[in-house]
């Protein structure tokens, strides 16, 4: 009756003006004094006052009870659940799982502008997701880490999409990105198994790294003319993939990209795109100084002769090959070869280095730099090895598949131990007293970690403890060496360290002392049995990564003020709804 009314009093009048509540009223922007919900709703009781609103026209309702929501839906109400800010960002709250219908699809109001970070990860039993163009904004791990998704429908106005945003959702299968989105973020798929189609968007301009990464299922992939960059593992472990094209404009490929994608036969390269070449089973750049990927057909005889051109090799280009591959020749005016080039080659025979490069030499057992101060693969499977005592680093990934050696002694010349550089099956390690820098991740895994560290007693830099690597004076927790379930961190320690905890996937419980007050960029990456962990008030610095790929935790109880801690929720994928901030203890 009343849109009826003014209807006939101003013909002006607009219905999907018309915004009402408990004290006000307001439609062609101009407010009714001594109005409100009840001038358009007489008969509304007390008891729904506070709840229902009428927005644009609509009649909705502000409840998060279940026997409400039920009794709006069949009579036409829409019901607003949700925690939404005035700007349109639906947060990450557990009220919006209520958005969710029995059958497991979840719609998106068309007042959201903008999907807020971790709101609907890991959310159980969520199968299609509808997101209207209205919302302009998708962020990071919005939709991470939801198993049972099936189908998402992103309408034409969504323009960014946030790090993450569908990363390990295993059951996806198609994807059409419209033409409006134009920013993108890392792991945008990652991990998507079952993932077969996608429609890029002509909009973006770069494939962002890791995007398809372990998309196993992806067999083809037609990127956007509009595309000038492929980054790093972007298509990495990509099995079934057999095609790809690299339009006219694209003008960088990262090494790492199509690594580990064995079944990748066919490039169609544009007839513009002078910028990469195809030449017996070599994938190279302009000037053939950079080896992109390496076809099946490259290698005869079990040998693969990196072209004379080539002055770079990158990442594991040949680890698909590994049960073929048996001698690599480097030739003469190679000058960098990446430390992941050899990592998965465990039936290696040989590495020939051309007599007259000036930058590696080789052994029978071993590639090493020029005057063998660095190990950069160490290829002969052994229960013991001789390291020569020039040796002063052991690089990343250099003993990483020697899969039969059980204890390692270092020369006394050894000062760096980096990035995964020991096998896994090591169980104990002999470290000498110039040892001065250990990566956090020395070893290739920590899901069997369990090493014996020895450091020698003169070692000024680095003690062991509880199956604790720290620096001496025990201020700075710098790894695990082994993959507890509980750890006490001391007393004496103000910062855990970068990648401490790393892909400790047994650790479910982890007591801080209240003298912490940093801890480092993926401390907690990949603890994948972590639920919930308490925060000190004395920490001040979590790194904005800290929680990457922790996806089951869901609960960061913080005793301290809210936001005295920046960068919430530092990569937890629940977003901010997993933390809790309790006040200072």
């Amino acid at each position: 009756m009343f849109v009826k009314e003014k209807i006939i009093e101003d013909q002006t009048y607009e219905e999907e003006s018309l915004t009402a509540g408990k004290t006000e009223l307001q439609y062609n922007t101009k407010k009714e004094e001594g109005g409100n919900i009840k001038t358009v709703i007489p008969g509304i009781s007390n008891e729904y006052l506070e709840k229902l609103e009428i927005i644009k026209g609509e009649l909705l309702i502000n409840t998060k009870d279940k026997r409400e929501i039920e009794i709006a839906q069949s009579m036409g109400i829409e019901v607003n659940p949700y925690d939404i800010t005035e700007e349109g960002e639906l947060l990450s709250s557990n009220g919006n799982l209520l958005l969710m219908d029995s059958s497991g699809t979840l719609t998106i109001p068309d007042r959201v502008t903008k999907i807020g970070e971790g709101a609907f990860a890991n959310v159980e039993g969520l199968k299609t997701i509808i997101i209207p163009g209205t919302v302009k904004e998708i962020s990071k791990n919005a939709f991470a880490y939801n198993t049972t998704l099936e189908t998402v429908i992103m309408k034409d106005g969504v323009q960014k999409i946030g790090g993450g945003a569908f990363r390990n959702c295993t059951q996806l299968k198609t994807v059409e990105m419209p033409d409006s989105v134009y920013e993108i973020g890392t792991e945008l798929f990652s991990n998507d198994k079952n993932l077969t189609y996608i429609k890029l968007s002509s909009g973006i301009s770069t494939i962002e790294d890791s995007m398809f990464s372990y998309c196993r299922s992806l067999k083809k992939v037609q990127i956007p003319e509009e595309v000038t960059e492929i980054g790093l593992a972007a298509f990495t472990y990509c099995t079934e993939l057999s095609k790809i094209n690299l339009p006219k404009n694209l003008s960088l490929i990262d090494p790492s990209a199509l690594s580990w994608c064995p079944n990748l036969t066919e490039f169609d390269i544009d007839a513009e795109n002078e910028n990469f070449h195809l030449e017996n089973g070599f994938l190279l750049n302009k000037d053939r100084t950079e080896m992109i990927y390496i076809q099946k057909s490259a290698i005869n005889n079990g040998t693969l002769i990196i072209p004379g051109t080539v002055t770079s090799v990158s990442y594991s280009l040949i680890g698909i090959y590994n049960d073929i591959l048996k001698v690599v020749k480097i030739p003469e005016f190679m000058e960098k070869i990446s430390d992941a080039f050899f990592s998965a080659n465990t039936k290696l025979e040989k590495i020939e280095v051309d007599s007259n490069n000036l930058y590696f030499s080789s052994t029978e057992e071993a590639l090493y730099n020029k005057n063998k101060t660095k190990l950069i693969y160490y290829y002969k499977q052994s229960e013991t090895l001789t390291l020569p005592n020039t040796l002063e680093e052991i690089g990343t990934y250099s003993l990483k598949s020697n899969y039969m050696l059980k204890e390692l002694t270092l020369p006394d010349s050894v000062t760096r131990i980096e990035y995964r550089s020991l096998p896994t099956g090591l169980e104990v390690l002999n470290i000498g007293e110039k040892v001065n820098y250990i990566s956090p991740v020395f070893t290739e895994s920590k899901t069997n970690l369990d090493i014996q560290v020895n450091i020698d007693d003169l070692n000024p830099y680095y003690c062991v403890e509880n199956n604790m690597l720290f620096n001496k004076e025990k201020t700075k927790l710098i790894a695990t060496v082994s993959n507890d379930e509980s750890y006490i961190i001391p007393n004496t320690v103000t910062e855990i360290g970068e990648q401490a905890f790393f892909w400790c996937t047994n650790l479910k419980t982890v007591t801080i002392p209240n003298t912490v007050t940093r801890i480092g960029s993926e401390a907690f990456y990949q603890c994948t049995s972590l639920r919930s962990i308490e925060i000190p008030s004395s920490v001040k610095e979590i790194s904005t990564n800290c929680f990457n790929n922790s996806h089951n935790l869901s609960e960061i109880i913080i005793y301290n003020e809210p936001g005295t801690i920046i960068g919430s929720p530092w990569g937890c994928i629940f977003g901010d709804k997993a933390i809790i901030w309790k006040g200072k203890n």
